[in-house]
C-alpha cells in the first residue's frame, strides 16, 4: 500500500495542533527548503439563492465554488504526528475531488461524442481552466515554497487578461495538483446528465503570433498528426553536427512532402516552400518549438554536439544522481534486458525468442517500482505494462500471474512525473501513456554509448559475462509465464538486497532498519516524502495496456479464438446485444504478457472477464502470453484445415465396407407417396416378425 504522498487524504481522529477533528485534509507538500508541509482543506459551501438588481436577470440558485483553505504544519511536528499516530490516512481515499465523487472510476475521456449540439463542449471548460493555471505549474515547487502561496496565485489571477477569480485560480491550481495533475479534476458536478464522453476540439482559428506580411490566419495550426511527423522527421535526422535548419529542411521534403517555389512580392523576389496539393506543414518556429518541447534544449545540444563536447564545454558537473533528488518517485529510470533463458514453446517445446524485461527504478530508493515484458525483442507494450505495474497496487498485479503477494513486500503504487529511458522502443509515442495527463511532464533520453546517464537502472539489470568458448544457448525447461513469474520474484530479491546505504540522509539513519530500497522506501514514505501520482486501476488499464480489437458473441468476449466472459459481463448486459451467430466488434485491453483476464469498455464501465476454456484445465494454462496464444491459433488453424478432407474420406471408406459387407448400396430403396401402413395386419405381422429377429440376434450375442 502507499504511504502518504501528493493527494493523499489524512484525518486527525482527536486532532492535532491546527489540525481539528473530523476534518479531512488532502496532503499537498513537505519542503526541506521551508521546513513546512502544506495541507489543504476543501470547504464545500450550499447552494444560495441569488437576487439580480436588472430585471432582465431573473433570481437563481448557484452553488458557490468550493473554498480551498491552505493549512501549514511544521515539518517535524507532522512527521512526529505521523510516527506517532495521531495523523493518518482517512479510509477511503478519493481520485476525484469531494464534489466530483460521482465521476471516480468512469471513462471520462470521450466526453463530448453523446452530446447534441453543445453550445460548449466539456474540453473547452477543462482547457481554459488548464491554461490559466499553467504558468503555476511550471513553477509549483517555487509556489509552494513561497511564504504565502495563496498571495502569488492571487497576484497571477490579477495579472491575467481579462482578469480571474482569485478563488477559482486557487481551486484550479490546488485542485490540479493534489489529483495527480488531472484534468478531469477541474470538471463540475455532471451526475445528472447521466452519460459522459469528452473529444477534443479543433480550434476554428490560427494560434501564434500573426505573420508579418501575410496575416494573422496565414499558416496552420500543429494537429497531432503534424505533430508526430515533426518528432518522426528530428529523431530520423538527429546527428552529430547536424543543425536544426538542416532537420528542418529534409523534414520538410521527406515527411511533408514540401516543394520549392520562387514569389514575387512588389520589387523582391524570394524562394519559399509549399505544399502542392494545399495540405498542412509547420513553419520553422513552430517546428523547433515543438521539439524542444518534446526533447528539451539539452538534449538537443547533446544530439548535435556529442556527450563528450557538451559535457565539457556546455555542460556543469552535477555530481551524483542522487543529489537532487529529495523524494521518493522524483526522479524514476526505465531500462529493458534480455533475459538469457530461451523459454520452452508451447506446442512442440522448441526454444522461443528471448524474453525481454522492462524495470522501473526510483532514483532516490533505488526500488524496481515497475515491470513489463515482450517477446523477441523491446516493445512499445513492454515499456506501457511496467508503468501499468509502477501505477497499480502489486498484490494486484502479482495475482494477474497467478501469484500471491504481501502488501509489505513491495509497497510502491503511483506513478512519476519525471521519467528517464533508453533511446529505442522506450522513446517511442508509443510506450507512454495513451492517456494525455498521465503522461510524464519532464522525459528525458540520454545519448546513445552513455549509459551512465541512466546509471541507476542500467547497474541494476542481471548481468551476462562472456567467454572465449564456442558461441551457444541456455535453453530452459521453463514456458515463458514461468520465466516471467521467476522475473517477478527476482524483484522482490533486488528489492531487499541492493545495498543503497550510501542514500541514507544523516535526520533518517536511525529510523532506515536496513541499507536495502524497501527499507529506505518504507520509511520516506511513512512521513510524506514521495512525490508519486496516484491513478485509479481503471484509468491505469486505460492509459497503458495494449488496445486491440475482439469480438462479443452470445458466448462472451473472442479474441484470437480465444473466449473470455464473467458474470459482469451479464450484469451490465453486453451478451443480451447479439443474438444468434451475430458478433459486434469491441475494443479490449489486454495484458500482452498473461491473458488470464482482458478488460472492455462497455457504457463507460470498466468489464474485468476471465479467459474460459470450454474442458477443465490447469491453472498454468491460463497463463498464456499473447504471443502463445497467437501460437496455439496457428496450430489449431494448421490442423483443422484438413478436417473437411478427413471426414469425407472417412464417409467413403465406411460406405465402402459397409457395401462389401452386405451387397447393398448406403441409402439404397425408392420414394413412395404418401404415409407408411403400419396398421394392416400384413404390416403387424411384419413387424412382430422383426422385432423377433432383433431379440433372437440379442440372445445369440
Amino acid at each position: 500500500m502507499s504511504g502518504i504522498c501528493i493527494g493523499t487524504q489524512l484525518e486527525a481522529p482527536q486532532g492535532y495542533g491546527v489540525l481539528e477533528r473530523g476534518m479531512t485534509y488532502h496532503f499537498l507538500r513537505n519542503s526541506s527548503k521551508t521546513d513546512r508541509v502544506l495541507l489543504l482543506l476543501f470547504a464545500v459551501r450550499k447552494p444560495k439563492a441569488v437576487t439580480y438588481k436588472s430585471a432582465k436577470r431573473p433570481n437563481r440558485i448557484i452553488t458557490p465554488t468550493p473554498l480551498p483553505i491552505l493549512v501549514g504544519v511544521e515539518r517535524q511536528s507532522f512527521e512526529d504526528g505521523v510516527r506517532a499516530g495521531k495523523i493518518v490516512k482517512a479510509k477511503n481515499q478519493s481520485s476525484m475531488p469531494p464534489w466530483l465523487a460521482d465521476l471516480e472510476g468512469l471513462n471520462l475521456h470521450n466526453l463530448d461524442e453523446l452530446r447534441k449540439k453543445p453550445v460548449r463542449s466539456h474540453a473547452d471548460r477543462m482547457e481554459e481552466k488548464i491554461e490559466a493555471i499553467f504558468p503555476l505549474t511550471q513553477k509549483f515547487e517555487e509556489v509552494l515554497d513561497a511564504k504565502d502561496p495563496d498571495r502569488v496565485i492571487n497576484a497571477h489571477a490579477r495579472s491575467c487578461s481579462p482578469q480571474r477569480n482569485e478563488t477559482r485560480m486557487r481551486l484550479w491550481f490546488y485542485v490540479y495538483m493534489l489529483f495527480g495533475r488531472n484534468r478531469f479534476a477541474l470538471h463540475y458536478p455532471i451526475a445528472s446528465i447521466g452519460r459522459w464522453s469528452r473529444v477534443t476540439t479543433t480550434p476554428k482559428h490560427k494560434w501564434g503570433t500573426p505573420h508579418k506580411y501575410k496575416g494573422k490566419e496565414h499558416g496552420h495550426n500543429t494537429s497531432p498528426a503534424m505533430k508526430a511527423l515533426i518528432l518522426k522527421g528530428y529523431r530520423r535526422e538527429v546527428g552529430l553536427g547536424i543543425t536544426m535548419t538542416s532537420i528542418y529542411n529534409k523534414s520538410m521534403m521527406k515527411d511533408f512532402g514540401c516543394r520549392l517555389r520562387e514569389v514575387h512580392h512588389g520589387d523582391f523576389v524570394h524562394k519559399e516552400i509549399w505544399h502542392p496539393q494545399g495540405k498542412p506543414f509547420p513553419l520553422k518556429g513552430a517546428y523547433v518549438y515543438h521539439v524542444i518541447e518534446e526533447f528539451g534544449t539539452e538534449k538537443i545540444q547533446l544530439n548535435m554536439y556529442g556527450y563528450v563536447r557538451a559535457r565539457s564545454k556546455m555542460l556543469l558537473p552535477v555530481g551524483a544522481f542522487t543529489e537532487r533528488v529529495w523524494n521518493l518517485m522524483q526522479k524514476v529510470e526505465r531500462d529493458a534486458y534480455a533475459v538469457g533463458d530461451l523459454a520452452r514453446g508451447l506446442i512442440e517445446g522448441n526454444p522461443l525468442p528471448p524474453l525481454y524485461v522492462v524495470r522501473k527504478r526510483d532514483t532516490a530508493s533505488g526500488l524496481v517500482t515497475g515491470i513489463g515484458f515482450s517477446q523477441g525483442g523491446e516493445s512499445a507494450s513492454a515499456y506501457r505494462m511496467a508503468q501499468f505495474c509502477e501505477a497499480i497496487d502489486k498484490v494486484r498485479f502479482f495475482a494477474l500471474f497467478g501469484l500471491e503477494l504481501s502488501p509489505e513486500r513491495w509497497p510502491s503504487k503511483g506513478i512519476s512525473s519525471f521519467d528517464i529511458q533508453d533511446r529505442g522502443a522506450g522513446s517511442t509515442p508509443d510506450a507512454f501513456s495513451r492517456i494525455l495527463m498521465y503522461k510524464p511532464l519532464v522525459s528525458e533520453s540520454p545519448p546513445g554509448h552513455a549509459g551512465q546517464s541512466k546509471a541507476v537502472i542500467e547497474s541494476s539489470n542481471p548481468k551476462t559475462y562472456t567467454t572465449d568458448e564456442a558461441p551457444g544457448f541456455t535453453a530452459s525447461n521453463l514456458r515463458t509465464f514461468e520465466l516471467i513469474r521467476r522475473e517477478l520474484f527476482r524483484v522482490l530479491k533486488d528489492n531487499d538486497t541492493f545495498y543503497v546505504g550510501d542514500r541514507i540522509p544523516p535526520d533518517l539513519a536511525e529510523r532506515v532498519t536496513r541499507a536495502t530500497p524497501l527499507a529506505i522506501w518504507n520509511t520516506w514514505d511513512e512521513i510524506g516524502r514521495n512525490d508519486a501520482l496516484q491513478m485509479g486501476f481503471e484509468d491505469a488499464v486505460r492509459a497503458y495496456l495494449t488496445k486491440t480489437k475482439a469480438k462479443l458473441t452470445k458466448e462472451g468476449v473472442v479474441l484470437n479464438s480465444m473466449l473470455f466472459r464473467s458474470d459482469a459481463l451479464d450484469q451490465v448486459g453486453a451478451r443480451k446485444l447479439v443474438s444468434g451467430k451475430q458478433t459486434v466488434d469491441v475494443e479490449v485491453y489486454v495484458l500482452d504478457a498473461c491473458l488470464r483476464h482482458i478488460w472492455t469498455d462497455f457504457k463507460g464501465q470498466l468489464i474485468e472477464l476471465d479467459l474460459t476454456l470450454k474442458v477443465p484445465v490447469g491453472n498454468e494454462v491460463l497463463l498464456m502470453s499473447l504471443e502463445e496464444i497467437k501460437q496455439f491459433e496457428a496450430f489449431c488453424r494448421e490442423r483443422d484445415s484438413f478436417h473437411d478432407e478427413h471426414c469425407t474420406a472417412v464417409s467413403i471408406q465406411i460406405y465402402h465396407e459397409f457395401k462389401e459387407a452386405t451387397g447393398r448400396d448406403w441409402d439404397t430403396g425408392t420414394r413412395v407417396k404418401g404415409r407408411a401402413k403400419r396398421g394392416t395386419p400384413s404390416a403387424k405381422r411384419e413387424a412382430a416378425e422383426a422385432r423377433g429377429a432383433v431379440h433372437a440376434a440379442k440372445a445369440r450375442a
